[in-house]
């Protein structure tokens, strides 16, 4: 019953409170779907938990074409400002996670990025995508018909 629930909610959020409170349909409230769907730190770097998850999914899985998924790259540009975090940090200079920061020349200065890079595996079979990775950098990527 979640799954429609949450579709709806993502489609129109006015319509699924609408629906929820002149109780035409009894439906969870946002806090009750947002435990179901959990929350995402949006750390940079490739997700522990997603490894997971893609783990138990594979064991689940028992013909290799099954097994079969791609790698999608989705780059986004963000507007450039240092911000604050309650957690003590701050956010917006060029981190590419802990697992490529090296390859990173002059990581070590304070530059600050302009776009987002969000990496996503997605199983061949339909409805299994998952966030696996971000990373924020400063430039566009290059395509072969920018070159």
């Amino acid at each position: 019953m979640q799954r429609p629930c949450i579709v709806i909610r993502n489609l129109s959020a006015k319509a699924y409170e609408y629906l929820r409170t002149e109780n035409l349909l009894r439906l969870p409230c946002n806090k009750t779907l947002q435990k179901y769907i959990g929350t995402v730190s949006g750390e940079v770097g490739f997700s522990h938990l997603v490894r997971c998850r893609l783990e138990v999914e594979l064991q689940g899985l028992d013909t290799a074409q099954s097994k079969v998924c791609s790698l999608i790259v989705d780059e986004m540009r963000i507007r450039q400002k240092l911000q604050y975090k309650q957690r003590d940090a701050f956010i917006g200079d060029v981190d590419m996670g802990p697992e490529l920061q090296h390859l990173v020349p002059g990581s070590n200065d304070e530059t600050l990025a302009n776009s987002v890079l969000c990496f996503f595996s997605a199983a061949c079979m339909p409805g299994t995508r998952y966030l696996s990775g971000i990373s924020s950098r400063k430039g566009a990527l290059e395509s072969s018909s920018q070159k």
